[in-house]
């Protein structure tokens, strides 16, 4: 028996329209409650509707990568990377987030690891990240989790705040800037081991 042409025809019309609504569907399904608002405007803290402040124009991206500050013979090094449709309260944001390390004679034979923010946690793995910030460029801030004196006897880590400014004359440059937000002084550490004031160079 012979298949009429224009029902196979418009089978597969129905078909493919039936595809394409299912794409849509599934690409609805992955959006964020609410309304996309460019990053590069305003960011309301205290929206509760769901919307989604995301990185349009890739003005993040200039953060994203390795930043060194060498003085003497000790390198603190952060990597920091871009992440997607976090969660806050009330709404999402795209956002930076980082580790960090201090080394001593970074390259040598002698080298030697002076603190990591990526230190093991139990079986649970290393600690990641050590810092998130939020903003837009050339000036980030956020939280950043001193574990630097972490000990499973008083499980401790210090919140302290963080600003990071690029230089917009030097794009390679930017300032890494802390500030105590929980003066905690355990076992006689009262957070000193981070550098506080730096000035750091894209690698």
């Amino acid at each position: 028996m012979q298949l009429n042409t224009k029902f196979l025809q418009k089978t597969f019309i129905i078909l493919i329209l039936s595809l394409v609504s299912y794409s849509n569907v599934s690409k609805a399904q992955v959006l964020p409650n609410g309304i996309e608002y460019d990053l590069a405007t305003d960011i309301d803290y205290f929206a509760m509707d769901g919307r989604y402040y995301k990185d349009m124009n890739g003005n993040l991206d200039p953060f994203v990568g390795t930043w060194k500050n060498v003085t003497g013979n000790k390198t603190f090094t952060i990597t920091l990377w871009k992440k997607e449709f976090q969660p806050t309260t009330g709404f999402y944001i795209d956002r930076i987030e980082g580790d960090y390390k201090m080394v001593e004679n970074e390259g040598q034979p002698n080298e030697n690891v002076i603190f990591t923010s990526r230190i093991m946690v139990g079986s649970t793995g290393p600690w990641s990240p050590g810092f998130y910030l939020q903003g837009n460029y050339p000036s980030m801030s956020g939280i950043l989790f001193d574990n630097t004196a972490f000990t499973t006897t008083f499980n401790f880590v210090n919140n302290m705040s963080i600003r990071f400014r690029i230089d917009t004359t030097n794009p390679t440059k930017a300032h890494w800037k802390l500030k105590n937000r929980m003066e905690f002084k355990i076992d006689g550490y009262n957070g000193e081991l981070i550098p506080k004031d730096l000035i750091m160079t894209k690698q």
